[in-house]
């Protein structure tokens, strides 16, 4: 019975490492309404309609083509942070993958769709949504770069020396991401 509910209303929750719960599925889907109707009718343009339109928590990627489960799946954090013709540019470019099928890539067949459907067919983005967590650096100081996640027992290549994490307390103001009050 639930499991005909949730077909029904196209709900669905994302299969993804980090799983969004149906309230939190429900508030992103609040929150992110206008895009959400949005997508759900390009979808049934481009006569999808048995995929869904999820969210996840990616930090690095903006969306998702999930084919197994017939999901377009797209970061809370780009969402919240990106601007309408980005975001309108990665459901075209999602929307392309399905189009095209699994094992496509960013083939040529993948790129040709994608363009004829008003994609700028552009494969990755350079905008960062979302700050990492983590400033990892060698405890000899060689160096230091900004990261996502922590990782066990690194050492560093130049010195050998273990690699230590401290965390970031940098603000999303100093960053590349846009203040949304400012329009």
């Amino acid at each position: 019975m639930i499991f005909n509910l949730i077909k029904k209303s196209k709900v669905r929750l994302s299969r993804n490492k980090k799983q969004i719960s149906r309230k939190k599925f429900e508030k992103f889907k609040f929150e992110f309404k206008k895009f959400y109707d949005f997508a759900n009718l390009k979808l049934e343009n481009y006569n999808l309609n048995d995929w869904n339109i999820t969210f996840d928590y990616a930090k690095r990627r903006a969306g998702a083509c999930l084919y197994s489960t017939k999901e377009l799946s797209f970061s809370v954090y780009f969402l919240r942070n990106s601007s309408s013709s980005d975001i309108n540019d990665t459901l075209l470019h999602e929307i392309a993958h399905a189009l095209v099928g699994p094992n496509q890539g960013h083939n040529d067949r993948w790129k040709k769709k994608a363009l004829s459907i008003g994609c700028s067919g552009q494969v990755y983005h350079t905008f960062n949504f979302s700050v990492p967590s983590w400033i990892k650096y060698c405890s000899n100081n060689c160096w230091e770069q900004k990261s996502y996640r922590r990782k066990r027992n690194l050492i560093c290549k130049i010195c050998r020396s273990e690699v230590l994490y401290k965390k970031n307390y940098v603000s999303s103001s100093s960053t590349n991401v846009p203040d949304k009050s400012l329009g």
